[in-house]
């Protein structure tokens, strides 16, 4: 990237994905820009677009942790057993 163009991005991120594209539609970029705005724009979107793929990566891996959390659970004895079982062996409580 040139210089130029490093400096027309960091105006662009700094104004808004929002304002540039109001600023598009309404010419505000003249024909030498509008180019590199609507590159930026795209890339932008490439973002977001990996953003949300992540964030459902995320959703997914949470939802199995907490499936199999719940397995675990199920499967374990309740608190009340081991209570039980350490006063017969005359132990205190260890939690």
């Amino acid at each position: 990237m040139t210089a130029d163009k490093d400096r027309l991005f960091k105006k662009l991120e700094h104004v808004g994905e929002h304002v540039v594209r109001e600023n598009l539609e309404n010419g505000v970029y003249g024909p030498n820009r509008r180019g590199l705005v609507e590159e930026w724009l795209e890339q932008f979107e490439d973002n977001d677009e990996a953003e949300l793929l992540l964030d459902e990566e995320h959703e997914d891996e949470a939802g199995a942790l907490a499936s199999e959390a719940r397995k675990v659970a199920d499967e374990s004895p309740p608190k009340k057993w081991y209570q039980r079982l350490l006063k017969k062996r005359g132990k205190d409580d260890p939690s």
